[in-house]
């Protein structure tokens, strides 16, 4: 009774050697579990029915926990092998604890996150090449997720080139004056539609508008962040924080309208290209997280679970209660003194 259940619990930390590629690890861990459960009704019928705590009850129990830790640490493993997020929390949990923090706390994060000037030489220092703009006339987005867009996220190349001067702002001209004579206008309109359908990797008709801006921090390197921002908010006609297909395009004609669409295409892969690489280095960090939790549970689990094995084979559980009858002290009724008549039936 007692050794199958310490095989199959041992056999369940296999799973701690196996690797997060290994698509059987979880259904390996599940199918252990099922077959204590089974198991432990086999030996039902020879377990007494009582009301107290029985050795093998606390011996079932240490095994069927070990095993459920086993199965847990198996879910939290893959799920970090495949998280692609910064963040293990999701998304509107962190705007919910990042507008429930004290504005102090805010100004004191944006402070530490912002480059300071003097990092460019004199001739490049310009306040919105290094400084995040708060965005203030922006009222349908959070100073949070403009912050994020401005610093962590938004094109480097483009700050430089708006240091250095590389890019000049062009206007937008609609009616295609200032338009080079080998640009056609619905070869760019297709351009914008497809960067568009890129962009919308979800495939829900909608780019938020701290996405449009980083698309537009990589693609308008002559805009600056204000320029970005009043484009987005005069292409924004719903007012709220998603671009459908017709205000990006609508964004896309006021920003870049004049930029040539041999450049435009290299920018968009290079935006591409970092994103991608940006999932890909969150991926690598929360695998190598992953592993380091199959490393220490490969020690921890098993030397806790023998440990306790070896503590509950040195309890003793025996009633230590005299089983001996106590003699009787009932009160002898005047009525029972009498003689009774012998029963003919006695012997």
């Amino acid at each position: 009774m007692l050794w199958p259940y310490v095989l199959l619990t041992s056999v369940s930390f296999f799973v701690f050697f196996l690797s997060h590629e290994t698509g059987e690890r979880l259904s390996f861990g599940i199918t252990l579990i099922l077959a204590m459960e089974i198991a432990k009704t086999l030996y039902g019928h020879m377990v007494p029915v009582c009301g107290e705590l029985l050795w093998l009850e606390l011996f079932s129990m240490l095994n069927f926990i070990f095993s459920i830790v086993a199965l847990c640490e198996t879910c939290v493993v893959l799920f970090l092998a495949w998280h692609t997020d910064p963040h293990l929390l999701p998304p509107w949990l962190v705007e919910l604890v990042w507008a429930c923090t004290p504005h102090r706390v805010i100004e004191a994060a944006k402070a530490s996150a912002a480059v300071p000037v003097d990092v460019l030489p004199p001739e490049r220092q310009t306040t919105d090449a290094v400084v995040p703009r708060s965005a203030a006339h922006w009222s349908l987005i959070t100073a949070h997720k403009v912050f994020k867009a401005e610093t962590s996220a938004a094109s480097l190349a483009s700050k430089f080139a708006r240091a250095a001067g590389i890019a000049k702002p062009r206007p937008a001209d609609f009616g295609g004056a200032t338009r080079a004579a080998e640009e056609d206008g619905c070869e760019r309109l297709t351009l914008f539609e497809r960067c568009f359908t890129e962009l919308d990797e979800d495939a829900v008709a909608g780019i938020s508008v701290a996405e449009g801006y980083v698309w537009f921090s990589y693609t308008a390197m002559h805009a600056s962040n204000v320029d970005i921002w009043d484009a987005l908010d005069a292409a924004n006609n719903g007012s709220d924080e998603i671009l459908v297909l017709s205000e990006f395009m609508h964004a896309c004609c006021l920003l870049l309208w004049n930029v040539p669409t041999h450049r435009l295409r290299e920018l968009h892969t290079t935006h591409q290209v970092v994103m991608r690489q940006r999932q890909m280095k969150n991926l690598a960090y929360w695998r190598r997280a992953a592993k380091d939790l199959d490393r220490q549970a490969r020690l921890w689990v098993p030397t806790f679970y023998f440990t306790f094995l070896m503590a509950l084979f040195n309890l003793d559980l025996t009633d230590t209660i005299s089983r001996t009858r106590m003699p009787s002290h009932r009160p002898t009724s005047p009525r029972c003194t009498r003689s009774r008549r012998p029963n003919r039936w006695s012997t």
